[in-house]
């Protein structure tokens, strides 16, 4: 277990917190990661009385699984990011997995949460926080990247209703950096 965080996000009216861990076997190339999700705001135990547990299975061949990106909410899903990192000798690639589950499934105890896996050929993408952010508008995420043209943010945009389907690549931009330093 490494690499804790935690939120707390608000969906139809309903505020619950929402904890996850990454659990990898680096010996193993398996990884998943876990998610705790409270049945109220005001959650006043540790146990099942008062969350809902689920285990996201994050395993890709040939890589294993690192820094999860912090985690945040789209309108109607919960997305975090996982760096892959390719498995010495092998075919992988390294990479960035997108994964989205439906707040609705977090926030209604679904047993088997729809989850949905997407990759894209980058590293270290970080959320841009979208306070009340309408159902189905973009998500944002970046990154810092050193190029031919100096420090720029990577951005991209995805939507909320394609964060729960399999086509979520929208826009990509190389911003210039304004950074005095």
């Amino acid at each position: 277990m490494s690499d804790p965080c935690c939120d707390v996000e608000d969906f139809n009216g309903e505020t619950r917190y929402i904890i996850g861990d990454q659990d990898v076997n680096f010996n193993s190339h398996k990884s998943s990661f876990d998610i705790a999700v409270s049945k109220t705001s005001n959650p006043t135990t540790l146990t099942a009385a008062d969350w809902n547990f689920y285990k996201i299975d994050t395993t890709e061949a040939n890589c294993d699984a690192d820094y999860p990106g912090n985690f945040h909410n789209t309108g109607d899903a919960l997305v975090f990011t996982l760096n892959m990192f390719a498995v010495g000798g092998t075919t992988g690639t390294y990479h960035t997995q997108i994964v989205s589950i439906p707040l609705a499934d977090l926030f209604n105890g679904v047993t088997t949460p729809q989850v949905f896996h997407n990759d894209l050929a980058d590293f270290n993408l970080r959320p841009i926080a979208m306070h009340d952010g309408p159902i189905g508008g973009p998500e944002y995420r970046n990154r810092s990247r050193s190029g031919a043209g100096g420090t720029g943010k990577l951005v991209f945009a995805q939507s909320a209703k394609s964060a729960t389907s399999s086509a979520c690549l929208l826009d990509r931009r190389l911003l210039p950096s304004r950074s005095p330093h």
